[in-house]
């Protein structure tokens, strides 16, 4: 993942911490959602380069926080579903958002 300075308008690579790491390819067709100052949602995507029809990540992939102030990954898709509902697993090119109350 890359950070984008606003001020300089320029990208720079973020180096992570923890003991989890996303996967090494890059994410494509997915969203973030930013919960807070500090928690960042990703959501569904592919790794797949192919535009017209792309192959979804899997649901043990499809769910991640990111933790921006400790620069931390936390893998969601295996934690955040106890009441054993399928994740949806074809989150391709879509959109979400956060509803405040």
């Amino acid at each position: 993942m890359d950070c984008f300075d606003a001020c300089t308008y320029k990208f720079s690579p973020i180096k992570y911490r923890g003991d989890y790491t996303p996967k090494a390819k890059g994410r494509q067709a997915h969203c973030a959602v930013a919960l807070d100052k500090f928690t960042m949602v990703i959501l569904g995507g592919s790794f797949s380069d192919n535009l017209i029809d792309p192959t979804p990540v899997s649901p043990e992939d499809s769910v991640l926080s990111h933790d921006m102030e400790a620069n931390t990954w936390r893998l969601l898709s295996k934690t955040c579903n106890s009441a054993s509902e399928p994740i949806p697993w074809n989150l391709v090119f879509h959109s979400a958002f956060k509803l405040d109350h």
